[in-house]
C-alpha cells in the first residue's frame, strides 16, 4: 500500500475478512464443548444477515454464515444467531407442552437442533425437566436462546486464517 500512497491513491482501512470469530472465556468454553457440531443458522450483524451453515470449533465459531458476517462485524458489536431458522422454538415447545408434554425439554428440543447443542442450551439457561413441569416463561427463555442468541465476539482469528483482506486501494 506504500506504493499506492506514493502515487496519491487513497487507502481504505484494511482488515481480515471471511474469517472465524473468537470469543471470551465463557462462550469459548461452550464452543469447545460443542466442537464439531454444525447447524444451518441465520447470523445477523449491522443490518446484514446470512443463512448458511455454522460450525462450533475449539477456537470459537466458523462456517459459511460466520465467515460472511465477519466482513460486517466490527469490534464491540454483537451478533445474533438463529440456530433453528425454520422453527419458532418457543411456539413448538409450548405446543408440545399443551399436548401433554411428558418428555424432557432437552429431548423435545433435540428434535429441532443437535442433541449436544440442546443439552448445552438447557444447561446454560438452567432449564430442565419435563415440559409439563416447566413454566411458560422458562420455555420462552429457551426459545429466545435458540432463535435469538446474542453474543459479542472478542475478535477474529485475523489474517492468519482470513480468506480475504477487506479494504485496500480505494477504487471509488
Amino acid at each position: 500500500y506504500d506504493v499506492a500512497r506514493q502515487f496519491g491513491l487513497g487507502i481504505v482501512e484494511t482488515r481480515a475478512a471471511l474469517v472465524p470469530l473468537t470469543f471470551q472465556a465463557e462462550i469459548l468454553a461452550r464452543c469447545k464443548s460443542l466442537a464439531g457440531v454444525s447447524v444451518d443458522a441465520i447470523v445477523r450483524c449491522a443490518k446484514k444477515g446470512f443463512s448458511e451453515a455454522m460450525l462450533f470449533t475449539h477456537r470459537g465459531l466458523s462456517g459459511p454464515s460466520i465467515l460472511q458476517i465477519s466482513s460486517y462485524w466490527r469490534e464491540g458489536l454483537a451478533i445474533e444467531v438463529d440456530l433453528a431458522p425454520q422453527t419458532n422454538v418457543a411456539a413448538h415447545l409450548l405446543s408440545a407442552k399443551a399436548q401433554g408434554g411428558k418428555a424432557a425439554i432437552e429431548t423435545v428440543l433435540s428434535d429441532i437442533i443437535p442433541k449436544r447443542l440442546a443439552a448445552d442450551i438447557c444447561q446454560s439457561e438452567a432449564v430442565s425437566g419435563r415440559l409439563v413441569e416447566i413454566a411458560n416463561s422458562a420455555i420462552e427463555k429457551i426459545g429466545a436462546a435458540v432463535n435469538h442468541w446474542q453474543l459479542k465476539p472478542a475478535g477474529s482469528e485475523g489474517y492468519r486464517t482470513a480468506e480475504v483482506t477487506l479494504g485496500g486501494v480505494d477504487t471509488a
